[in-house]
């Protein structure tokens, strides 16, 4: 589900959302594919930008959130004569306990839909990799404390 609302979708964000991942990662998706259709399975050029500094600046001034999720640098590397799209995942802030894990599920799948429309647009097998992702500011919100710490059984 978050796949479809949040991460891979073309509907503009609810009343309470200031936005969607998705406002840039369908563009991101179809450069991607278009750079390695055309520069080549092993390009470094191919790379899904989230956000703008000068929307930063407005919805900053005017008191909005600006994504955490700021980019999706990818390259397909062959493994054993094999091809797997690696994903590199930056986020300028990440709730670890609150988001990571659904959104951690929700790039995987995204990563998977990639997959197959690289396949489809060079006609060679593209498989998922593996993800890194990292963060600046990983924190758990004030009100997940007593949850979190259930989890972790401390």
């Amino acid at each position: 589900r978050y796949l479809l609302e949040y991460l891979y979708t073309n509907k503009l964000p609810a009343k309470n959302e200031h936005y969607l991942y998705a406002q840039w990662l369908m563009t991101g998706l179809a450069y991607t594919v278009t750079r390695y259709t055309e520069g080549g399975l092993y390009t470094q050029k191919a790379i899904m930008s989230v956000g703008q500094v000068t929307d930063d600046i407005w919805k900053c001034s005017a008191g909005e959130s600006i994504p955490c999720l700021r980019s999706i640098d990818t390259r397909i590397i062959n493994i054993d004569s094999k091809d797997y799209l690696h994903y590199y995942i930056h986020f300028r802030a990440w709730n670890w306990f609150g988001a990571m894990p659904l959104e951690m599920a929700g790039f995987q799948m995204l990563k998977e839909v990639h997959c197959t429309l690289i396949s489809e647009a060079t006609g060679k097998e593209i498989l998922p990799g593996p993800t890194v992702a990292f963060c600046k500011d990983a924190h758990v919100n004030d009100i997940e404390w007593d949850a979190a710490k259930a989890w972790l059984n401390l």
